[in-house]
This record gives C-alpha cells, sequence and structure tokens, in this order.
C-alpha cells in the first residue's frame, strides 16, 4: 500500500509527526474574509491559542479549558451555568463570547453557500 498525501496535513500519511506540521490552505471562500476587527477584539479576551501550551488547542484565556469543552458539554445537553459551575475561572461573558462568534460565523457561512 503505497501512502498518499495527506490534504489536510500536507504531508505523506506515513511521514514521521514533526513537531511542525503545516495545514494545507484552506479554500478561498467568503466566508473566511468576514471576522471583524471587533470580533477579534471580543475573541481575543475570550480565547487564546498558546502552541506551548496544550498543543495550541484554543482555550478559554487565563484557564487550560479547551473551547470544544464547551460545545461537548452543550451537545451532551448540560446548560452554560452548569458549564461555568463546573470550571469556575470561566466567565459568562467568554462564554456567550465564543458562542456568538460560532454562531456569527455560522450564518455567514451559510448565507454565503446561498448566494453561490
Amino acid at each position: 500500500m503505497t501512502a498518499r498525501p495527506s490534504p489536510i496535513l500536507g504531508r505523506r500519511v506515513d511521514a514521521p509527526l514533526r513537531a511542525t506540521v503545516r495545514l494545507a490552505r484552506l479554500p478561498d471562500m467568503a466566508y473566511f474574509k468576514v471576522v471583524t476587527a471587533e470580533q477579534k477584539s471580543r475573541l481575543d479576551q475570550a480565547v487564546w491559542v498558546n502552541l506551548q501550551r496544550m498543543s495550541g488547542t484554543p482555550c478559554f484565556r487565563g484557564t487550560r479549558v479547551p473551547v470544544q469543552s464547551l460545545i461537548d458539554f452543550l451537545e451532551g445537553g448540560e446548560t452554560i451555568d452548569e458549564f461555568i459551575k463546573l470550571y469556575p475561572p470561566i466567565t459568562r461573558e467568554q462564554v456567550l463570547t465564543v458562542l456568538d462568534f460560532a454562531n456569527s460565523q455560522l450564518l455567514e457561512c451559510a448565507s454565503s453557500l446561498t448566494s453561490a
């Protein structure tokens, strides 16, 4: 079986994992360009990404709690209040900022798909 290049990692699948992984270029789609300066600023106050911590996984600022844990929590039927109670360093404002950003990106993506 011959290893083929991975479209996501930009390297052969059987190649050894290196410290730096180059991601493939994202498609040039309209909804990747609609993040406003205000959204970036708000998101920067709520979320941080540091390659030296949690392997670059987006986490709530000042914590090592991945943003994905909020999504998993909500998918499991739990509430925002229960999430905040479990992770006291995370504020309601941080959670709402993340959800607002996700919502705006989803809406923008959907509208760009319907106008294409």
